[in-house]
């Protein structure tokens, strides 16, 4: 559940096994653990803020929340912990929303979410009663939709009541959502289509054939969208990116990567007009081009990078190495031209951010 490249989804069984039997093994041996840096209240009123949702290991409880500031470039980790210090956050906290004045933490194998205001992060209350949630995305001041991995549903939740009121039924590993308008459309990782719900109906509506495994999915200046899928080498199919008219639902190019190429975490800059993927390198292009990129952005210096987003506020891009899912995850910060801003320590497996 934890793993955030494709590649890492397809084997995502075979790698908790394996880390497992390694934490088992040497897990008090591991050094590089993240130290809550205060035990008290921690300022969190700086002008630009970013907060980093650390995973954790598969069944080891110890997901955490790392607070960056960017203009100091302090890091405080853990701060659900430093702010709830007799409260356990859950095993793999797989993303993070604002909604209102909250903050909402998908904490995926606890099979909850986890709200927190955003003035302290100090715990409000939890949702339960999911099977294994992915993402959360208010769709209305009153409703949220949440993605699941195994609920072959996703889950309607009222956002006043703070409890799941329906659900829409929908096969398979439902990941990435986006809304447009009164339609959200949303990536699956098990089936070969990007389904569309009508928000109003909370309905499936209709389907559109992007191929497997398909989960990155951004909107562009000239609303189009984005959709990566990375392929599926036993059924032969192919990575493609999509650009899909979200009005129409027609596909208006494709473009189709090579057997030997494993794309995955779909980002679009703050102006909304260049793409950028993770490929082993990172990897940079224009909502214009007419063919993919031969020439990476940031190179891989033996680097596994694991998530990447945008920060829209300042404009830059932000990569999380999962090393060897083992240790602390590093975050290099890049800015538009692709040069080291700082480079921090996270927690384990960071995959998912909030910027501001």
């Amino acid at each position: 559940m934890r793993e955030r490249s494709i590649l890492n989804h397809r084997n995502k069984l075979c790698n908790y096994l394996i880390v497992s039997a390694f934490l088992i093994l040497f897990y008090s041996c591991v050094k590089d653990k993240p130290n809550v840096q205060s035990t008290g209240n921690i300022n969190i009123s700086a002008t630009h803020k970013v907060y980093i949702t650390n995973e954790g290991n598969f069944m080891y409880n110890n997901s955490s929340v790392s607070f960056y500031n960017p203009d100091t470039k302090q890091v405080v980790q853990d701060i659900f912990k430093a702010q709830n210090p007799n409260i356990t956050l859950g095993d793999v906290c797989q993303s993070i929303q604002k909604i209102g004045n909250n903050f909402y933490l998908v904490v995926n194998n606890s099979n909850k979410i986890v709200i927190v205001s955003a003035d302290d992060f100090k715990y409000q209350q939890s949702i339960t009663g999911f099977v294994s949630p992915r993402y959360i995305l208010p769709v209305s001041f009153s409703k949220g939709y949440v993605s699941d991995l195994y609920a072959n549903k996703i889950a309607v939740v009222n956002l006043s009541t703070k409890n799941i009121v329906s659900y829409i039924p929908c096969p398979g590993w439902t990941e990435k959502m986006i809304q447009f308008y009164n339609k959200v459309f949303v990536t699956n990782l098990y089936k070969n289509y990007l389904y569309v719900i009508d928000v109003l109906s909370d309905a499936i509506i209709d389907s559109i054939y992007v191929g497997k495994y398909a989960s990155g999915i951004v909107l562009d200046k000239n609303e189009n969208l984005w959709v990566l899928s990375s392929g599926e080498s036993s059924s032969n199919q192919l990575p493609k990116l999509h650009k899909i008219n979200p009005v129409t639902h027609q596909v208006l190019i494709t473009f189709t990567f090579s057997s030997a190429d494993h794309p995955n975490n779909l980002v679009i800059d703050a102006a909304r007009e260049n793409l950028y993927f993770i490929n082993q390198h990172i990897y940079k292009m224009s909502i214009t081009a007419t063919q993919l990129p031969t020439q990476y952005f940031i190179a891989s210096q033996n680097n596994n990078f694991y998530s990447m987003e945008w920060n829209a506020v300042l404009d830059e891009l932000y990569v999380s190495d999962a090393m060897d899912y083992v240790q602390n995850s590093t975050i290099y910060r890049y800015n538009k031209n692709g040069q080291s801003i700082h480079t921090f320590k996270a927690g384990i497996n960071a995959s998912g951010f909030w910027m501001e």
